[in-house]
């Protein structure tokens, strides 16, 4: 569903936290992404790792 510069996706949850992340990484801050919070938690951790492994 999109309505005025949003859209809402329907997935199941295994799907949202194993591919939808890394599906929407490479967006970065064009997306904001409102919610589930678990969604976010998992794009945050991805986020954390991939800084730390670049950082050394």
């Amino acid at each position: 569903q999109r309505i005025d510069g949003q859209a809402r996706f329907q997935v199941d949850e295994t799907s949202l936290l194993t591919y939808a992340p890394y599906f929407l990484l490479p967006y970065g801050s064009t997306l904001r992404i409102l919610e589930p919070l678990a969604l976010k938690q998992k794009l945050s951790a991805i986020a954390t790792d991939l800084a730390a492994y670049y950082k050394t």
